[in-house]
């Protein structure tokens, strides 16, 4: 509702009212509002405020109090997509195991299937219990207590879904962002988000842009300040169970908190439902850090040194493939090797990787991007102390595993392409990992549900399909051979 204010001021006409409706359809059209009315008002002398104005006949349409009050808003109300965050689990006696929160957007019916996250079990509605007793169905916005056929462990913060109609699973993920602290936005320090009954440490990844609210024009900012607004890069601790804030005004909203003073210090929407592989990339190897003032350092032990002192030169032996497919089992038997001979090597296994240095990454396009230049650069700095380095990891995408080349450097980076089939290498699956994606249980798994780039031009294919370990193992050490010589 755009109310028009101060038309005694210009003696109620009409030709200004329509011009200022005409300026202003223009300006809102980049706001994706679908439906507006404008009304003609003088808030002074009450004119269309309450009743009908006798100063603009030309004016047939409905006060501000008729529209607000015979406005149709059932529209606006969620009931396709059941999200039920857990507010409270009650547990009266050991013969009760209830959760309690509101539904905020869908319907629920007893026997219905439903599928609690993150842990992806599903189970089905036993009871839905209220104050007033049991009910049969419910739906937003009521608060209810949901009992369900299995025993499954579920706390506050996670949420009760349909199997079939699932939020995002993201911890990188874009909002627009309205800064309402006097403090100035940090992208430095941590901050915490209230997202439904979850609340996790955040970072501010980037901001994208600022938009002046005046304008709609968007400008470069490094931070938001005091009722700016702004598109911000988030990236969460954990996992949070998003929807955009078009399609879920509750999945697709949250405040940011200040952990010292506990003051809420931004309020958000996410604008989009984008999987993570689509948001931003991480840095190429050119990209510049993002202080000017950083530069490299220079010792007075050069890499020609080392190589001396330790008879070898530094070189990463990347193993590329599909998870079950043998990387990890050719590199720690290369390792063995190689040690016995008297080289000085290490495996940078991907999964150890991710206990550690990682560990903050999830498994997006976004975030194994970001994977593999970290371990590339963890290995060039091995390599520039001498060691032989093998590196294990999926590493699923051609141009990830290009950026690694760059990162690493051409004559120091030797790619092998682990080649076995998927069937094979479901065989092999002790985790049982692809059980579970092929289940849904896991998301953007390689091979599955995300695809996996085969190298064009590896400098060495081996088919471990069809050869044993050993021979595996004596492939690698007769390529690289010649490239360890200082």
């Amino acid at each position: 509702l755009i109310a028009v204010n101060k038309m005694d001021l210009v003696g109620y006409s009409q030709e200004v009212f329509e011009r200022i409706v005409q300026d202003y359809t223009g300006f809102a059209a980049r706001l994706s509002i679908p439906d507006l009315k404008f009304i003609p008002i003088s808030a002074l002398m009450g004119d269309n405020v309450v009743e009908s104005s006798r100063e603009m006949p030309w004016y047939t349409g409905e006060s501000v109090l008729e529209y607000l009050e015979n406005v149709y808003i059932g529209s606006d109300r969620n009931l396709i997509d059941l999200r039920f965050p857990v507010q409270y689990v009650q547990r009266p006696n050991l013969d009760f195991r209830g959760y309690a929160g509101q539904i905020v957007s869908g319907i629920v019916k007893v026997g219905d299937e439903v599928r609690t996250l993150p842990s992806m079990r599903t189970s089905r509605v036993k009871s839905i219990v209220t104050f007033d007793g049991e009910l049969e169905y419910a739906f937003a916005p009521m608060s209810v207590t949901l009992t369900l056929e299995d025993a499954i462990d579920i706390s506050r913060g996670d949420i009760i879904v349909h199997p079939r109609n699932l939020p995002q699973l993201q911890s990188s993920f874009e909002a627009m962002v309205v800064w309402m602290s006097e403090e100035p936005m940090d992208p430095a320090r941590p901050y915490s988000i209230k997202h439904t009954t979850r609340t996790t440490k955040v970072h501010i990844q980037d901001v994208v842009y600022q938009v002046d609210v005046n304008t709609l024009h968007r400008s470069p900012a490094e931070r938001l300040r005091l009722n700016e607004i702004g598109r911000v890069v988030f990236q969460s601790a954990a996992k949070l169970f998003i929807d955009a804030y078009h399609k879920n005004r509750y999945t697709g909203s949250f405040i940011l908190v200040d952990p010292v003073s506990n003051n809420t210090v931004a309020a958000g929407m996410v604008i989009d439902r984008l999987p993570e592989a689509e948001l931003r990339a991480a840095p190429d190897a050119g990209a510049a850090p993002r202080s000017e003032n950083i530069r490299r350092e220079v010792g007075r032990v050069t890499a020609a040194d080392r190589q001396r002192l330790l008879g070898q030169r530094g070189l990463t032996i990347w193993l590329t493939g599909l998870s079950g497919s043998g990387k990890s089992s050719i590199a720690k038997e290369v390792e063995r090797r190689l040690h016995e001979a008297g080289r000085h090597t290490y495996v940078l296994d991907g999964d150890n990787i991710r206990f550690g240095l990682n560990r903050d990454l999830s498994f997006s396009k976004a975030d194994r991007t970001e994977n593999i230049r970290r371990i590339a650069e963890v290995a060039r700095l091995f390599n520039d102390a001498g060691t032989i380095v093998l590196v294990p990891v999926i590493s699923p995408f051609v141009a990830d595993r290009e950026n690694a080349r760059k990162v690493i450097g051409e004559d120091r980076f030797f790619e092998v392409f682990v080649d076995a089939p998927i069937e094979v290498c479901e065989q092999r699956d002790s985790k049982g990992l692809y059980r579970k994606a092929r289940a849904g249980e896991i998301s953007e798994f390689t091979g599955i549900s995300s695809p996996y780039e085969p190298p064009e031009s590896p400098a060495l294919t081996l088919r471990t399909g069809e050869k044993r370990l050993e021979q595996c193992a004596d492939a690698v050490l007769e390529a690289v051979r010649p490239r360890l010589r200082p």
